[in-house]
């Protein structure tokens, strides 16, 4: 194969979160193993992105402050021609737009139902909460240049590496993850319900890379050697030890049923409330706790009740079994690399 220019746009932090970042970056690495591959970052610079790109051997390409979105896209074309345009970025991209890069790129959406995807030369949605609708107007503007679902959900390295110790029944805990940015104060919410609950559960609270308020939630927690909180910086060693979850829903979400660990899921806004509802309907691989706005102490006590000991967590945990095989960076990849070469 000639050499190819793959070129990634996505930024991090606030709330975009992490888990786009981290995958598109996974997916950046696969690509550039393959060989003949140069991949480039295209995105708003931080100190975040600097840190997760250290080690990737990815160079960045700076998005200006006052620059639109559309003219740094245009830039980047007119810079890199003959190049794919990997987008994971929510935003709303015109047809028009999009027509205008074909001109000199190929471009590819992943994660994102805005207009301009039906022009574009492949969209992939690595996720299986897709709603239906979508998914049938997609498949029937793009055909074979749509892609979604389990077998395209990406798993990073970490992920798949972690080692972690048995779960050991004698001192199971339940932990909780409002993802790497936590912008709606959701872990120290619920840590607050859960120490004030009857329950005598041991509970982990996993902060995020970015999440705010950390200081506090680490003096409230530390020195109190009668609750049964604590917390500690996020690892995926915590994460995947545990005997049950309550999470953000998002990537961590299609991570924990990668790894077979039981969790509820709580949407930060709507469309991710919707997304969680979507995926327990039709799948039965977690179990949906609604919209964050919505949600009371009275709803997590009882879901924990519920779950920690009974048939429910067993049936939540056999519905997880053979969902994600892990390959999804591979398929994406392909993906990517056979659009090049056609």
């Amino acid at each position: 194969m000639d050499h190819l220019r793959v070129l990634l746009r996505f930024d991090v932090g606030g709330l975009n979160g992490l888990g786009h970042a981290i995958r598109s970056i996974a997916i950046g690495q696969h690509l550039q193993s393959r060989g003949g591959v140069e991949v480039l970052v295209c995105g708003e610079t931080s100190p975040l992105l600097t840190s997760l790109l250290a080690s990737s051997g990815m160079a960045a390409i700076a998005k200006a402050r006052t620059e639109t979105e559309e003219a740094f896209l245009e830039r980047l074309a007119e810079a890199y021609p003959g190049s794919v345009l990997f987008i994971d970025h929510l935003y709303l991209y015109s047809k028009s737009l999009v027509a205008e890069l074909r001109h000199q790129v190929r471009v590819i959406f992943f994660h994102n139902d805005c207009e301009g995807v039906e022009l574009s030369d492949a969209v992939i949605f690595p996720i299986a909460h897709l709603d239906e609708l979508t998914a049938k107007h997609l498949h029937s503007r793009l055909g074979s240049r749509f892609f979604s679902g389990f077998d395209f959900v990406v798993i990073n390295e970490k992920v798949k590496s972690a080692s972690i110790r048995a779960r050991n029944a004698t001192s199971p805990y339940l932990a909780i993850v409002a993802g790497g940015t936590d912008p709606t104060g959701m872990l120290s919410v619920l840590l607050d319900w859960l120490a004030d609950s009857r329950l005598t559960c041991p509970v982990i609270g996993l902060y995020g890379l970015a999440a705010g308020g950390v200081a506090e939630l680490r003096q409230r927690f530390s020195n109190d050697s009668e609750s049964n909180v604590r917390v500690c910086s996020f690892s995926y060693s915590e994460l995947f030890a545990a005997h049950l979850v309550i999470s953000a829903f998002g990537v961590t979400a299609y991570e924990l049923i990668y790894r077979n660990v039981p969790v509820a899921c709580v949407g930060l806004h709507e469309k991710s409330a919707l997304g969680s509802e979507r995926l327990a309907k039709k799948t039965g691989a977690i179990l949906n706790l609604g919209d964050f706005k919505f949600l009371n102490s009275e709803q997590v006590i009882q879901t924990v009740s519920d779950l920690w000991g009974g048939e429910k967590r067993d049936t939540l945990s056999s519905s997880q079994i053979g969902k994600i095989d892990g390959r999804g960076v591979e398929r994406v990849s392909d993906v990517i690399l056979q659009l090049a070469a056609s």
